[in-house]
Formats: structure tokens, C-alpha cells, sequence
């Protein structure tokens, strides 16, 4: 039906990632938790209230035994129910100036891509640094997903030059929507972040995008008509050869 191939405005409220907590100083306790737990919890009680599926961007998700965690999208069905996890792949480990935070101090990588269904809408799910990996963006396309979203802590200085760009690539490589919400202010390590959330449809044109001064709410309606439409005038996906080819790190361990 219309309704199944539509995702209106209150079926899915999507969220950045670590939006129960930002670690601000170095010396900041990690607030960790088992899932299901209380910022799991806490959402849980707004999906029932409203009725609607809800993508907790990410928390820090305990690991037992370890001092590390995982940082976790967490998807959320209208009852409250834990339907399916994403741990972070790729782990932010970045020298720019006024920019140095290393991931891989407190977290571990998570090694799975996910994927979820939500009214006949197959949704891929990264996070942040993800973004700059467009293999895991094309496992997701195999996978035939309508949307992937990108929950993320992007810094000002990176997202300023690599945001949207990075944004509208993978969407008009893919042929799919990405809705990639995004934390304002200041983040991780006292770091300021871009803010600017976004939704781009497959063609790559900007549907809707927030600020970086603002705590931007907006909707946007999906449709996988428009999926259709832009496959059928530039079918790139039937199109496609995979190559393997070697690359020479060496010279990058110097």
C-alpha cells in the first residue's frame, strides 16, 4: 500500500549519537550501561508515549570485564522493545590541531553491520567516523536498504569541510536517503561540534538541515517512489564492478 511505502513525519524520531551523554574533560567518569538499562529505559517510555520507533543515536554500552565500552545505536519499536543494536565500526582517532581525540582509548570497535526494518523501509545504521568509509556504505546498498542513518558527534573543524560533502556522496553513491543528526556545542574533550543535522534524498539534494547554534528539530517525509524514480533514470546500481585491489600502507608507518 501508499502507507507502507511512506515514512511519515511520526513513525521514526532519530537522535545523535551520545545524546544522554557528552564527556567533556578527560578526567569525566564514562556513564556506561547494559542495554536494556536506564537511558534505554527513559526512551522507552517516550516510544510507548507516542506511538513511534525511536534510534537512541548512541550510548555507551558496558562491556563486562572491560574498562572500555561500545558506543551503541540502540533501535527502539512503539512498545519500548529493543529491536536490534549497531556498535560503532570505526573508531575516531584524529590528530587535526585543536582536534586530537583518540576513540580507541575508551572504546572498542564493534565489527557487525546492522540493519532494521521499519514499515517496509530497510534502514542501514553507522555512526559518525563511519561516514568516511564508503565500503561499509556499499555493503548496506548490497543489502538493498531504502535509508542509512549517520547519528554523530561530527567536530566543527572536520564537519565545516567534510560534512555535507561526505553527506551527499554517499547518498547519490548509494541511491538511498541518509538522515544524519548531529550534537551542537561543545562535545568530547571540550571540542566544539557542527551541528548542521541533515536529511538528503537519493538524488542528493538536501531535504531539510539544521544549524550549529540551534537544538534543531525537524520532520521529513520518505517515500520510496523517490528511491524508484532515481534508479530507474540512472540505474548506477546494476551497473556496478567490485574490485580488489592491494594497497601499500607502508609508507604510512613511518
Amino acid at each position: 500500500t501508499h502507507q507502507l511505502n511512506t515514512l511519515s513525519k511520526t513513525d521514526v524520531i532519530i537522535l545523535p549519537e551520545m545524546v544522554a551523554y557528552r564527556r567533556i574533560l578527560s578526567t569525566d567518569p564514562i556513564e556506561k550501561e547494559i542495554i536494556p538499562g536506564p537511558i534505554t529505559s527513559f526512551f522507552a517510555n517516550h516510544a510507548k508515549q507516542h506511538q513511534s520507533w525511536i534510534i537512541i543515536g548512541s550510548l555507551c554500552e558496558a562491556i563486562p570485564n572491560s574498562p572500555k565500552v561500545y558506543n551503541t545505536t540502540v533501535v527502539l519499536n512503539p512498545n519500548g522493545d529493543v529491536v536490534t543494536t549497531y556498535r560503532k565500526i570505526h573508531l575516531f582517532n584524529c590528530n587535526i590541531p585543536n582536534n586530537i581525540l583518540n576513540e580507541s582509548t575508551l572504546f572498542e570497535s564493534g565489527t557487525t553491520p546492522q540493519t532494521v526494518t521499519i514499515k517496509n523501509f530497510k534502514i542501514g545504521l553507522s555512526i559518525c567516523y563511519d561516514l568516511r568509509f564508503p565500503e561499509l556504505f556499499q555493503y548496506y546498498t548490497q543489502q538493498n536498504v531504502d535509508l542509512i542513518i549517520v547519528p554523530s558527534s561530527f567536530t566543527h573543524i572536520t564537519g565545516k569541510a567534510h560534512w555535507e560533502p561526505l553527506l551527499k556522496a554517499r547518498a547519490i553513491e548509494t541511491q538511498c536517503y541518509i538522515a544524519a543528526p548531529n550534537q551542537y556545542g561543545q562535545g568530547g574533550g571540550n571540542i566544539r561540534t557542527y551541528g548542521h543535522s541533515i536529511v538528503i534524498d537519493p538524488w542528493g539534494t538536501i531535504l531539510n538541515e539544521g544549524t550549529d547554534t540551534n537544538s534543531d528539530t525537524f520532520t521529513t517525509t520518505l517515500t520510496k517512489k523517490k528511491i524508484q524514480d532515481v534508479r530507474q533514470k540512472l540505474p548506477i546500481l546494476t551497473h556496478k564492478h567490485l574490485y580488489n585491489i592491494p594497497i601499500n600502507t607502508d609508507n604510512l608507518k613511518q
